[in-house]
């Protein structure tokens, strides 16, 4: 888990889960927010705990299991972040994370249908808010991938809203009991018009109609990217040094771009079990 809005005080380098933001250029500018007008939104106070990476701000009542089982989640995603990037930021501060029960709790940040936010306060740090609840798990591994791969890689050049979301979304890999590779693979089989450039063109759209289903597509996408061409293809993609819309197929491998991805995604996904379509139409990715 994005359009340019020019709002009062503060400007602030956002990518969250919501169809309002999906421009697929990270810097945008959305009302005037604080952490101290963040933490003071309405709903229970907060306890605040710290790791290497994070402060992590959770809603009363919580406990110390649960402040260390997010943390661990936090830090853990941090690692696989990474790793997965091969790229460390250094000299940054820690980046504050906001977890809560409500999908309404900031409706200024958040649509009701969003899990997750990764914000940065111009000059100010950055900022998550995740959703966690007994039917929204925390997306940790999505959020912490597009806060690293800021730092690091900088903002993605405009129009590439699918492989912001595609590459959280691969570096998550999850989907309820299953992953985004076994659920992929019965999307791509269910829907045989689908084409690697309707990722590329549509995504905009296609999330509107079918958010979780984008999403995982996306994932999937940006997997076989990185199989295909490795990161530092994906790196020249996220950069705009590279196009796969100007050249349909990936260099140095022959055959269509839609082929190469549904035949990678059969092929890693294998026989692994996938999801019941009623339980992804209502949860997505959980």
């Amino acid at each position: 888990m994005k359009v340019i809005r020019l709002l009062a005080l503060l400007c602030v380098v956002t990518v969250r889960h919501a169809s309002a933001q999906l421009s697929g250029a990270p810097a945008l500018q959305h009302a005037a927010f604080t952490l101290d007008s963040i933490s003071r939104t309405s709903g229970p106070a907060w306890d605040t705990v710290r790791s290497r990476h994070f402060i992590v701000h959770l809603e009363r009542p919580s406990s110390a299991a649960s402040a260390a089982q997010m943390l661990d989640s936090l830090e853990a995603a941090w690692d696989g972040a990474v790793s997965l990037l091969r790229e460390s930021p250094a000299g940054e501060t820690h980046a504050h994370v906001f977890v809560t029960r409500s999908r309404t709790r900031f409706p200024a940040l958040l649509s009701p249908e969003s899990k997750g936010l990764m914000t940065r306060l111009v000059g100010r740090g950055e900022v998550i808010i995740l959703v966690q609840n007994d039917s929204v798990r925390a997306y940790t591994r999505h959020e912490v991938m597009h806060l690293v791969t800021w730092r690091v890689w900088g903002a993605a050049v405009t129009g590439n809203a699918w492989l912001i979301e595609g590459l959280a979304t691969f570096a998550d890999g999850r989907c309820q009991g299953s992953t985004i590779r076994a659920v992929g693979r019965d999307l791509l089989s269910a829907r045989s018009s689908i084409r690697a450039g309707d990722l590329l063109t549509n995504f905009l759209s296609m999330y509107r109609s079918d958010r979780a289903a984008t999403y995982v597509l996306a994932g999937t996408f940006v997997d076989y990217l990185w199989a295909s061409r490795g990161r530092n293809g994906v790196k020249r993609l996220w950069r705009g040094d590279d196009s796969l819309i100007d050249i349909g197929v990936l260099p140095g491998l022959g055959g269509d771009l839609t082929a190469g991805w549904r035949a990678h995604v059969a092929r890693s996904a294998g026989q692994s079990a996938g999801l019941d379509p009623v339980a992804f139409r209502r949860f997505g990715c959980g």
